[in-house]
């Protein structure tokens, strides 16, 4: 079973999507702690990540940067911003 984690401050959404992966036979593992996303990303070793770009107390294209210097996961943004400039910097720090 491929596992997923979900980074996602909102806890609503966070839900939502947990249930809709786990609905579709993936296993997930959820991040509400954002003190040490990446450490916590690579000791849960998913076969994925969606990361959203606005966490509390961090930045999700921070996070990003620093895992692509440590691994090679793929990782799909997921945001609420709209902006040009936020899908260009996300792809030039390795979103997949």
């Amino acid at each position: 079973m491929k596992k997923i984690a979900v980074v996602e401050d909102d806890r609503v959404l966070r839900k939502a999507l947990k249930s809709l992966l786990e609905e579709n036979g993936y296993e997930t593992c959820c991040l509400e702690d954002f003190s040490n996303v990446e450490e916590e990303i690579l000791r849960a070793r998913p076969d994925m990540v969606l990361l959203d770009i606005l966490l509390p107390g961090t930045n999700g294209q921070e996070i990003l940067r620093n895992l692509r210097q440590k691994s090679q996961i793929p990782v799909i943004i997921v945001t609420s911003r709209e902006g040009d400039m936020d899908q260009i910097l996300a792809m030039s720090y390795g979103a997949d």
